[in-house]
């Protein structure tokens, strides 16, 4: 990757913004990989880290989540490289941007994008190396013939007229899977669906009212109050969404959420191999909740693409990691904690890094829209972000520039002040993805009627005015 000097120096001193936290060695020697560890992936769909109190939210929402933070890494500004489901998943498991592993959507216009057969996966990795390997994954865009399939023994999804599957049901999968495991390292995946619309009050794990500290909340981000839901959803319209009904339903979703992970958390917990299991969780995507008038996803603004990561290694001291990451590094920041044999063409392949590793320099970030914000419409986005900048371009409708140490939350457009690292920032964004299209390449196939249906009955492909794309 090419990157200019100036973007280098504000990539790795912060621009600005306060001290970084040093990496690699300084950190202390990293402990040695850990020979048969376990492995669990926990991947929270539609989960924005700011509504977590370890990532600084007022709420208590995910009590669970949070105390597995303080005996974890936390990557306090983890992206997805789009925030959309599939793309984000898909990422995630080959280490790949979305124009290299070419899952550019969940669905475009009757289209389902095929992945670059020519990519392994970490779950082959593991495989390949010995483990048992299961998912569980909660809704219908993560079925197996969505390409994530590959190297696992069990793979449950929802199944017949399912399109998607509660926490709930998930944990309990999960669990008689775990127990049926001997001494043989596992590889186990968990998907939860949960906080993705419609939202839903959970009175039996605990609901949340509107209150000042809520307002105040919104108030600081410049919340849209009322925005319209352009989803359709097979036999509904769309609504006004109420940004504190959103807010207070979305938080149910995940406190719900939360006390089912619970459960297979202290299950590994109580197990004999505790001291042996790393434990990833990282979110997909985020969610507007009506923040820049968005009540959705499929964006490049902040809260629809940072995600909450946290990294549990038995013998690695929790502590908080401050520059940005993508969600595209934790094949390679996981697998360097466990010692498995990874094949040379494999870690050829990955784009993302270790980011714990000695050395690791912090680089932008880039970020894109799907494919089904069409360019006709102006809404293809591709975005840059580093320790203090947060770079934007839209299309025909040109570009932005966020002073992110000053304007966290995105609210004040200052590419007029800055022209200088405009001009940079612009020249990098197209170089790295130029590289990402040289080194893909795009398939399609047409969606099956079944596949139609199913995503529709779940808001995707049921209208190309979407705010929501998975």
């Amino acid at each position: 990757m090419r990157v200019y000097p100036a973007l280098l120096l504000l990539a790795a001193c912060g621009g600005g913004t306060g001290p970084v936290p040093e990496t690699g060695s300084s950190l202390g020697p990293p402990p040695a990989p850990i020979e048969r560890a376990n492995v669990v992936l926990v991947t929270l769909d539609t989960v924005r880290a700011d509504h977590m109190a370890s990532y600084g939210y007022f709420r208590e929402t995910t009590p669970h989540l949070d105390a597995l933070a303080g005996e974890s890494v936390v990557f306090e500004r983890c992206m997805a490289p789009m925030s959309t489901t599939l793309p984000s998943h898909t990422s995630m498991f080959t280490g790949v941007w979305p124009l290299e592993h070419g899952v550019m959507a969940n669905i475009k216009k009757g289209d389902i994008y095929v992945r670059n057969q020519r990519l392994r996966s970490l779950t082959e990795v593991l495989k390949d190396a010995g483990y048992d390997t299961g998912a569980f994954v909660a809704a219908f865009p993560l079925r197996s013939e969505a390409g994530l399939q590959d190297g696992f023994d069990t793979y449950g999804e929802p199944e017949g007229e399912e399109r998607e599957r509660t926490a709930e049901l998930v944990t309990d999968e999960a669990l008689a899977w775990l127990g049926e495991r001997g001494d043989t390292p596992y590889f186990l995946w968990v998907h939860y669906f949960d906080p993705h619309s419609p939202y839903k009050e959970h009175p039996e794990t605990g609901g949340f009212e509107s209150s000042d500290a809520l307002q105040e909340w919104l108030a600081e981000r410049a919340f849209t109050l009322r925005a319209h839901r352009e989803l359709v959803k097979r036999g509904t319209q769309g609504r006004l969404m109420d940004a504190f009904e959103a807010a207070n339903l979305y938080d149910s979703e995940l406190r719900y959420m939360d006390h089912h992970l619970g459960r297979l958390l202290d299950t590994l917990r109580a197990g004999e191999g505790w001291e042996r299991t790393v434990v990833v969780v990282i979110g997909d995507h985020g969610e507007g909740l009506n923040q820049h008038g968005i009540p959705g996803h499929g964006y490049t603004w902040n809260e629809q693409l940072q995600v909450p990561f946290l990294l549990r290694v038995p013998g690695m001291a929790g502590r908080r990691f401050e520059p940005a990451v993508s969600v595209v590094d934790i094949t390679a920041t996981l697998l360097a904690r466990v010692d498995v044999l990874v094949p040379s063409a494999f870690r050829d392949q990955l784009r993302g890094l270790d980011v714990l590793a000695a050395g690791f320099v912090p680089r932008p970030v880039i970020a894109m829209t799907s494919a089904r914000k069409e360019r006709t419409e102006n809404l293809e986005e591709a975005s840059l972000m580093t320790q203090r900048w947060k770079y934007v371009r839209r299309g025909t409708l040109g570009a932005s520039l966020y002073d992110l140490s000053a304007d966290p939350h995105e609210l004040r457009d200052v590419s007029v002040l800055y022209p200088d690292v405009c001009e940079e920032f612009d020249a990098e964004l197209s170089a790295q993805l130029a590289g990402q299209t040289s080194r893909g390449g795009v398939r399609t196939r047409r969606a099956t009627q079944e596949e139609i249906d199913a995503l529709e009955a779940l808001g995707y492909g049921g209208g190309e005015d979407s705010d929501e794309d998975g």
